[in-house]
């Protein structure tokens, strides 16, 4: 048998309903119990994706957090990391002030943890911020990318009451993660990839891989489209 690999989003891809969500772990045991590999590459952080996983415990070869920034393994130990420039972190804040009336939360992921504030002698793997939901973030979102084009990735998510600007080191993202972890020989030959959003659209460049039907992409590429997670064990394993 060829072992394969399996590299999935999490909010609104492996994660959209509860009844989803439990039928994806059960998938996920028995991909895993025939010899394939399992991972989750999402940009929450270290702290959020504890408290997700204290609720629905299931299993993973490899965790991939803050957009690419932080990989674990199965046991929760840190196996790299990529940090953020703070070289351009008072730019950032004064464009970020302009913006304030709109902003509801910053939160700075470092390393070691989390904290509303800026620290500028700590390891920074991503900035979060959320923004009440307006016209103005996606114009703020160009205003980023223009303005740190060279030094830093911005992601926009779109959701339903309010939108999230995502910030990282330049160059790093799920697909660099993915790499690295693979040059290192950790991963199995065949390598299949999921998501929803603007941060996984290098990932699914890189390894061929797919958008879930409900993504959330704006894009003049066409991209291959799949139904579920579980459509897409079917397409590349068959019944298991």
């Amino acid at each position: 048998m060829q072992y394969k690999t399996f590299i999935v989003d999490y909010d609104g891809t492996f994660y959209r309903s509860e009844k989803e969500l439990y039928e994806n772990m059960d998938l996920v045991k028995k991909l895993r119990q025939q010899g394939h590999q399992f991972m989750i590459a999402t940009g929450r952080g270290h702290d959020s994706f504890a408290r997700e996983m204290a609720k629905h415990q299931f299993e993973y070869d490899y965790l991939i957090l803050c957009s690419g920034a932080l990989i674990l393994n199965k046991n929760n130990e840190r196996l790299h990391h990529f940090s953020m420039s703070h070289h351009n972190s008072e730019k950032l804040n004064q464009i970020i002030k302009t913006y304030n009336d709109n902003l509801v939360s910053e939160r700075y992921i470092y390393l070691d943890f989390v904290d509303q504030y800026y620290l500028p002698n700590e390891p920074l793997l991503k900035v979060a911020y959320t923004f009440q939901k307006q016209d103005k973030n996606l114009t703020l979102k160009k205003v980023l990318e223009e303005e740190f084009k060279d030094v830093f990735n911005v992601y926009y998510i779109a959701g339903t009451t309010h939108d999230y600007i995502e910030i990282i080191a330049k160059n790093i993202h799920k697909g660099i993660a993915i790499m690295y972890l693979r040059d290192l020989g950790l991963l199995n030959n065949e390598i299949f990839v999921l998501g929803d959003s603007e941060n996984d659209l290098e990932m699914i460049d890189m390894f061929d891989g797919y958008l879930v039907s409900n993504h959330q992409v704006q894009s003049k590429k066409s991209y291959k489209i799949i139904e579920s997670f579980e459509e897409l064990i079917k397409v590349n394993v068959g019944k298991i």
